[in-house]
């Protein structure tokens, strides 16, 4: 059996381009997943700020 060139990739360069690759995915997923939460609380916010702009904007006889 001849050794592996360096052209020739092993079984344990293989598992070590699996590994990495599963740790950019569950870095990836993770970085998604806050992004997906900041978005939906800026929206939050946003919803908040127009409520109280609209209560705000109402004229005085219909406070009550």
């Amino acid at each position: 059996m001849a050794l592996p060139t360096a052209r020739t990739p092993t079984l344990v360069d293989l598992e070590a381009v699996a590994r990495d690759r599963g740790a950019q995915l569950a870095v990836s997923e993770t970085r998604r997943a806050s992004a997906v939460a900041l978005h939906q609380a800026e929206h939050d916010l946003e919803d908040r700020w127009l409520a109280e702009r609209r209560r705000r904007n109402r004229p005085w006889w219909k406070f009550w």
